[in-house]
């Protein structure tokens, strides 16, 4: 599938690096799909979370090891190809878990796990209610069968989740969330309502049926993906300071002076269907790339000055 990722980022910054590499690749050679973040980066250190729970007594007294936790996820599953990854601490917990493309379709077996990661990239998986009360911090679901959020209610440290090309229609249960990073490439949903007032840094929305961005104005905001949504209006965003990187291609956007006073360094948009703003976007002092659609690579992408030298001669019409 040709990627027309917007703005990527690092996968995984919570897993130590004997785990990078499986999260580059899953548990096969599987691409992550359309939008998909970049392999990951140096890991960040995170801070322990002081309100996540327990683990359940049953979940302490078991000392697992790599063995014993490929036996009790095989035991569950028929298809589990073998190839997950894990991180497990001192006290024989499991803190990360790598199970992407690994053919998993229950995780009943990691209930009361202290799992602060879970990657279960494009597994047949359907339910996520053993992960009600867990201390996640990192979880991707993308290309699986989850519909339902409602297990992560009320969750206090879930930072990063990513659920392109699934059914996810409802996000009312992510309200409240310190989600930072959001991945909806491919999803359902036609309401971010819930998205208000969040910690939010980068957002990808690529192909969601939403036409409205207010619910983002009160967000710090650095990366926005509005690709091929029916956002028409950027007025929501002209007070947004935090915003650097904005993908606003294939859309219904025709006035692009909302958005002119912001500190973009990188602006993806439809030269063809603009018909305001154009040249206040050519006075942006802070602007570095430019581009009518993005790659993962970022070939597509432009100086100014080769941008508006193709865009002058007519290229772009």
């Amino acid at each position: 599938m040709k990627k027309t990722h917007a703005f990527p980022t690092a996968r995984a910054g919570l897993v130590l690096p004997a785990l990078a590499l499986a999260l580059l690749a899953g548990c096969s050679e599987t691409e992550t799909g359309e939008e998909a973040p970049a392999p990951p980066s140096e890991p960040e250190k995170t801070e322990p979370q002081a309100e996540a729970p327990a683990p359940s007594p049953e979940a302490e007294s078991t000392f697992w090891s790599e063995v014993t936790l490929h036996r009790a996820i095989r035991a569950g599953n028929v298809g589990y190809s073998g190839n997950g990854q894990f991180q497990i601490n001192e006290q024989g917990q499991p803190e990360a878990i790598v199970l992407a493309n690994c053919g998993v379709s229950n995780i009943d077996m990691l209930a009361g796990m202290p799992l602060l990661m879970l990657d279960l990239q494009g597994c047949p998986i359907s339910s996520i209610d053993v992960l009600k009360g867990a201390p996640i911090v990192e979880l991707y679901l993308d290309k699986t069968n989850v519909e339902d959020l409602s297990p992560l209610a009320g969750n206090t440290t879930l930072k990063k989740l990513y659920l392109n090309e699934t059914n996810v229609e409802d996000l009312a249960p992510l309200k409240g969330m310190p989600l930072e990073e959001l991945n909806l490439v491919g999803a359902r949903a036609d309401d971010i309502t819930p998205l208000a007032g969040m910690p939010l840094r980068m957002l990808w929305l690529t192909g969601l049926p939403i036409s409205d961005v207010s619910p983002l104005a009160t967000t710090p905001l650095q990366s926005l993906t509005l690709h091929r949504t029916q956002v028409e209006d950027l007025r929501p965003l002209a007070t947004m300071r935090t915003l650097q990187r904005l993908h606003v291609g294939e859309t219904p956007v025709k006035d692009l002076t909302p958005i002119s006073r912001l500190p973009l360094t990188r602006l993806v948009f439809t030269p063809s269907t603009v018909e305001k703003g154009i040249e206040n976007i050519r006075k942006i002092p802070t602007m570095q790339q430019l581009g009518v659609e993005f790659e993962d690579d970022m070939s597509t992408l432009m100086s100014p000055a080769e941008f508006w030298a193709k865009y002058d001669a007519g290229e772009f019409k």
